[in-house]
Parts: structure tokens; C-alpha cells; sequence
């Protein structure tokens, strides 16, 4: 009888653990000119209002853009396109395990454009790391806090990551 309760306990809090996996949250919406039109590489900038990390994205074909696996935090958006005056958007929230929507409409410019330069530089990473404090480490969702779920604060760091480096096993 006691192994009997044992399994049923078991099977019915199993679900609820794993509900609880989720560890971040994200952010979506659609990019569309005045006259209603999708914009295609439009550049989306979100900027973490904490940390000031900084992602970036182009719209899509469709006008859509997303930025999956964000730490749940307070955020600011950016859209900018040429020849439209860029949105700046109210601080969002994005919650764990939820999807924030912001849709942005941006207006034409009558501005004419008399050159175009195009330049290349090169980021140079000196070895610095991520810097984290106190008051972020303890705002983290976490369920063991271990050094693995802290990495995920970085931008930069992916499932496969470790303190914001990149490991692969081969």
C-alpha cells in the first residue's frame, strides 16, 4: 500500500516540476511603415533597463521580429529604419515563461539622402568578462543556484555555454 501511495504522489507532482523549468522569458511584435505596410530589416534593438545588455535583430520578410531566452527583467525598444523616424518604446517587463508584444508603427522621413558610407570595424574582446551584482544574482530565477544559471544572465551565452564562453564537446 505504501509503495502504492509512493508512485501515485510521484505521478502527480512530477507535472508541477516541470513546469518550473522555464528560466526565461521573451519579446516579439511586428514592424509596419504608416500606409500599413511590413518592413523587412528594420533594425530592433532591445537594451536591458538593469544591466544595459544590448541585443539586436533585423525584421523579417513579414515585419516580425523576436528576441527568445531573455532574462526576465525591465526593457527598452529601439526601431530604426532609413528613411523613418525611429520608435522608441516604454519601458516593457518580460515575465518568466511569457511572450511581451510590442508592435511598433514607424513614419516616414522627408528626408533626401546625399551619400551613403559603408565601414567595417572589428570588435576586439580584451578578456573582460560580464559584470554582475549582488542585487542581479539574487533577482535571478533559479532553481539550484548554480555557477551554469548564472551564465545565462550574459546576452552572449547560449545552452551550451559556461560564464559566457562558448564549449563544445568533440
Amino acid at each position: 500500500m505504501r509503495i502504492i501511495a509512493l508512485f501515485l504522489l510521484v505521478i502527480l507532482i512530477n507535472p508541477f516540476c516541470l513546469l518550473a523549468q522555464e528560466t526565461t522569458g521573451g519579446i516579439s511584435g511586428m514592424v509596419t511603415d504608416d500606409n500599413g505596410t511590413e518592413l523587412e530589416f528594420a533594425t530592433v534593438v532591445v537594451t536591458d533597463v538593469m544591466t544595459n545588455a544590448v541585443n539586436s535583430v533585423y525584421s523579417q520578410a513579414n515585419g516580425s521580429y523576436h528576441f527568445p531566452n531573455l532574462t526576465p527583467s525591465t526593457y527598452v525598444i529601439e526601431i530604426s529604419f532609413i528613411g523613418y523616424q525611429s520608435v522608441v518604446s516604454d519601458v516593457l517587463k518580460v515575465r518568466l515563461g511569457k511572450e511581451t508584444i510590442y508592435n511598433a508603427t514607424l513614419y516616414s522621413e522627408s528626408t533626401q539622402l546625399s551619400e551613403i558610407k559603408i565601414t567595417e570595424s572589428r570588435v576586439v574582446k580584451d578578456g573582460k568578462g560580464y559584470v554582475v551584482d549582488a542585487d542581479a544574482i539574487d533577482d535571478i530565477p533559479v532553481l539550484y543556484r548554480s555557477i551554469q544559471e548564472l551564465s545565462r544572465i550574459n546576452p552572449e551565452s547560449n545552452l551550451n555555454s559556461f560564464g559566457g564562453s562558448q564549449c563544445s564537446i568533440q
